[in-house]
């Protein structure tokens, strides 16, 4: 072999050392980067449209890789304080409303009706408080559980063992009375989601798998 046909064997050899290396480099971690990524963009649209949550920017959510855990979605939100939605709420004998300049006014049934006596409408401000953001909670936790369960599988490159997961903290955090919840974590294993993306598992079933923590 001349040369010149040595040398252009070594550079035909250094081309594909360098093209194997660049495969090796769009393997598991890039493409697990990817759709951490993606799954990003799905959560922070959750919480962005959400009537019950309220976040300080257009991407809340931060996604992080744990070695052998899986990947961890961190956000950070408070409530939403629509007195609209208030409107017309009813509970424990009360009724919130609004008069014709927009005020919010408490009133207490007796009855069934507005007793229309001030001295009956003792209802604590923080009591309403509670009770409205109880079900902001409830509603904005199934929208996080919805989101995992229908776009949860976009992490494939996670093994089937591994944890696709979300760790809300609220700062409202003392809502619900004293002891109130101020952190959720959801957590799905792949495998799990991959079952219930392929219908082998229905969507009560797959909700019952999900790991729920809250503190």
């Amino acid at each position: 072999m001349t040369k010149r046909g040595r040398t252009m064997v070594l550079l035909a050899v250094g081309i594909g050392v360098c093209l194997a290396g660049a495969v090796e480099a769009q393997g598991p971690d890039t493409r697990l980067e990817r759709q951490i990524g993606v799954m990003e963009r799905i959560l922070d649209e959750v919480m962005v449209e959400s009537p019950n949550f309220l976040v300080h920017s257009s991407e809340p959510t931060h996604g992080l890789y744990l070695d052998e855990y899986g990947v961890l979605f961190v956000i950070t939100a408070s409530f939403t304080n629509n007195y609209e939605d208030w409107k017309n709420l009813s509970f424990g004998g009360y009724s919130i409303e609004q008069d014709e300049d927009g005020n919010v006014i408490i009133l207490k049934k007796k009855n069934g009706k507005d007793s229309g006596n001030e001295d009956d409408d003792d209802v604590s401000w923080q009591e309403i408080q509670n009770k409205r953001q109880s079900e902001q909670y409830a509603a904005g936790k199934q929208e996080l559980i919805d989101a995992i369960l229908d776009y949860g599988e976009t992490l494939s490159a996670l093994q089937g063992s591994q944890w696709v997961s979300v760790a809300l903290f609220l700062e409202d955090y003392e809502f619900m009375g004293k002891d109130g919840i101020s952190r959720l974590v959801i957590k799905a294993r792949l495998d799990d989601l991959r079952s219930f993306s392929a219908e082998r598992l229905t969507r009560e079933a797959m909700a019952k798998k999900l790991s729920i923590e809250e503190y």
